[in-house]
């Protein structure tokens, strides 16, 4: 069966009429001692605006089994109280479990309200403010119910004329896997903690690490099984009722920001499958060529650059004798400076941005248009990218020349969802990445899908020219069934058997996913961890990505 991630607890309220109040006032007193309040609080809520004033007034939340009998019993003492039951979210992996995915609901808001005029909202509804419970609101909300009363020229009601039943809201199905979601929570957590911790072994420095975001997708389809932002929330706390300090301390950490879409971020060596389908398409060095690399890289011809001469890998070792497939394994740095020292050198056959314009097919520029709101598009930088940021920017983008070891040392930036940069490279498709697996309805045919199920769409493939055709499917299968785990930064491959998850709608019951795991071939899952600091730390968080997925 499916795993809910969401589900609903149901409670009691006590309600309290308006005009059986105003008859007989010394219910409010009554309501007071039994309930454990006030009787300012309880007038306090029936002066709310917020609520109709033809409905009942909620005066206690979260009424025990007892006090309900109480009231049962009493009638006499008690009139115009009546107790309603009403859900509110639970969270059965806890609610810092994929929280950015999931979203949070609030007491709705006049403008949502207004933005909303037909959907039936009241000022007793919830409203989702981020992740599915956002993006999913027109189908996760129902439909509530409604009761038309007749009233005199005083306000008084003086009869009912129709009641309709409310309509439970449909349950999401996503592609999240909620075990290895839980995982990935919390080795991205801890992993920044100890990032945080130790000195960086190049430079010495102890890094800030003050967010960083973590994915894992299926790239045969773009479904999105785990994917983590830090620093987070609770969604306990929304439930409970989250305090001002509490939600200052949150804005102050950046924890409302989803990093995996919003979060830009250097891509480090993932960088190096785009750089590596350039060379495949233009053919401008081939694949099978033997390349020395001794840790480092000097630009041929060069002096005096202020973006340096000499470039060295990550750690200083050479990786020694490799071909494209051993410089992809190792992650060699040197191998792809020598590319990107043979794309600027030879502009006038390749034009100005080759590897830009592969980036830009690969969709790193672009929206991935996942099912959550608030993505941000990723830039790719370029002689041009460079110039008009400093134009828009003078302050912030002091630098607008673009010298040969930016070519060798490119650092576009990105979002975290770069996961689908392996999807082309590993089978030359790419998809839009999606959470959701479908929709399922309380009653069948009752509501139209508008958004499709699965979301997804293929592109064309990526050619890998440069390699003879018969021979491009078996080196796609080398490069990405290579035994041993690639060192990419940033970059994880594994296994796992994949499970859907329910999300329940807002008052629906149980949900169920598929009745077995279905088991997945080798390397078909894309693991990327990325944080705040540099490609170093991506590298240092990347095994997690890997391990996680096994």
């Amino acid at each position: 069966t499916g795993h809910i991630m969401v589900g609903n607890l149901t409670s009691e309220v006590i309600e309290l009429s308006r005009q059986s109040a105003a008859a007989d006032p010394s219910v409010v007193g009554s309501l007071a001692l039994l309930t454990h309040q006030s009787v300012a609080t309880i007038q306090a809520d029936l002066n709310n605006v917020q609520y109709s004033p033809y409905e009942p007034t909620p005066v206690y939340q979260d009424a025990p089994q007892s006090m309900i009998e109480f009231i049962r019993l009493h009638p006499g003492e008690f009139p115009g109280v009546t107790a309603v039951q009403v859900s509110t979210r639970t969270y059965p992996y806890g609610g810092a479990t994929g929280a950015q995915i999931l979203g949070y609901v609030t007491p709705i808001t006049g403008a949502e309200i207004s933005a909303n005029p037909n959907a039936g909202y009241t000022t007793s509804s919830v409203y989702g403010q981020a992740g599915i419970e956002n993006f999913y609101e027109n189908y996760l909300r129902g439909v509530p119910g409604q009761r038309t009363v007749e009233v005199n020229a005083y306000g008084n009601i003086i009869g009912s004329t129709e009641t309709v039943a409310p309509r439970t809201g449909d349950t999401v199905v996503l592609n999240i896997d909620a075990s290895l979601q839980k995982a990935l929570d919390t080795y991205l957590s801890n992993d920044i903690k100890l990032v945080r911790s130790a000195p960086d072994p190049t430079t010495g420095i102890v890094p800030a690490a003050v967010n960083g975001a973590a994915l894992v997708m299926d790239v045969r389809t773009g479904a999105v099984l785990a994917m983590s932002s830090y620093p987070s929330y609770n969604l306990n706390d929304f439930t409970n009722g989250l305090s001002q300090s509490t939600f200052n301390t949150l804005e102050k950490e950046g924890a409302f920001y989803n990093y995996p879409l919003q979060g830009l971020y250097t891509p480090g060596s993932t960088f190096k499958l785009i750089t590596a389908t350039t060379m495949m398409q233009t053919g401008i060095y081939s694949p099978y060529t033997i390349f020395s690399d001794t840790g480092s890289y000097t630009v041929p011809g060069c002096v005096g650059s202020p973006a340096g001469c000499t470039f060295h890998d990550d750690l200083g070792q050479g990786a020694g004798q490799i071909d494209l497939q051993g410089a992809l394994t190792v992650s060699s740095d040197a191998y792809f400076y020598n590319l990107g020292y043979l794309f600027w050198s030879q502009q006038g056959w390749y034009g100005e941005t080759p590897i830009q314009n592969v980036a830009h097919q690969y969709g790193l520029d672009q929206l991935t248009n996942i099912d959550l709101p608030g993505e941000f598009a990723g830039r790719v930088d370029s002689p041009v990218v460079r110039l008009q940021l400093h134009q828009a920017n003078p302050t912030a983008f002091p630098n607008y020349h673009w010298y040969t070891g930016d070519n060798l040392g490119e650092k576009p930036d990105s979002r975290g969802t770069r996961g689908r940069g392996a999807e082309p490279f590993g089978n030359g498709l790419r998809h839009l990445p999606a959470l959701r697996h479908l929709l399922r309805e309380p009653v069948p045919g009752r509501r139209k899908d508008r958004y499709g199920v699965a979301q997804q769409e293929s592109r064309a493939e990526l050619p890998l020219r440069g390699l003879r055709p018969r021979e491009q499917p078996p080196v796609r299968r080398r490069l990405r069934h290579r035994p041993g785990r690639l060192r990419l930064r940033g970059l994880g491959a594994g296994r796992r058997r994949g499970l859907l998850l329910a999300l329940p709608a807002r008052g629906t019951g149980p949900q169920l996913g598929p009745e077995k795991p279905v088991r997945d071939p080798d390397h078909d899952h894309h693991g990327e961890v990325l944080d705040h600091d540099d490609d170093t730390k991506a590298r240092r968080l990347s095994p997690g990505a890997s391990s996680l997925g096994t």
